[in-house]
């Protein structure tokens, strides 16, 4: 945290979880910016962007679960402020950077090993998966866990069944979120999960 430059935007900076750093932002900056966009025909963005580049990474939805409204809102906003840049001739990366990696995969591996319903996978890929999710987090025991700490770093070491499985989720969320995607007409020159 002392190695974080102060800011104007900036009130305090703290630390959660597995290095997580969270930065709460000053109300006075916060409704300073809202005033000057609100106020600007081009909503304060740049107009100067020919040959500048940009990149804005948004939507981020997580494998095996359907997007939700945080989702979307990360989604309508990220792409509200691509189209800006653009239209202000910017050069945009609209990057996706899904969550498709962690231990969420070696729960997941051992779910389905054990309570797969294959003709409910068939008809709706995500909401089973889902369904499996929640299964192994009510019920899994701790030699479950186990198994699932042991799953995970097999995916992680290449093992080609897990990785085959771990494949077949992303393919099935992908088409879950494309569907969304298209009836929002929102598209990414980026699609990058945390595996990269």
């Amino acid at each position: 945290q002392a190695e974080i430059a102060t800011h104007e935007a900036i009130v305090s900076t703290s630390v959660a979880g597995p290095g997580f750093i969270n930065f709460t932002l000053s109300d006075t900056f916060l409704g300073d910016q809202l005033r000057r966009q609100s106020e600007d025909q081009h909503g304060a963005i740049d107009q100067s962007g020919e040959g500048r580049t940009v990149v804005i990474d948004y939507s981020s939805p997580n494998v095996a679960k359907r997007m939700h409204v945080g989702h979307m809102r990360s989604t309508i906003i990220g792409n509200t402020l691509d189209r800006m840049h653009h239209a202000a001739g910017w050069n945009v990366v609209a990057d996706n950077h899904i969550g498709d990696w962690g231990t969420q995969f070696g729960k997941l591996i051992v779910a389905w090993d054990e309570w797969l319903d294959a003709a409910a996978f068939d008809v709706d890929p995500i909401g089973e998966l889902e369904r499996l999710y929640v299964k192994f987090g009510n019920e899994a025991d701790e030699s479950m866990h186990d198994r699932a700490r042991a799953e995970t770093a097999k995916l992680q070491a290449g093992d080609e069944r897990n990785n085959a499985l771990w494949k077949k989720f992303i393919d099935a969320s992908m088409i879950e979120f494309d569907r969304v995607y298209d009836r929002l007409g929102v598209s990414f020159d980026e699609v990058l999960g945390e595996s990269f």
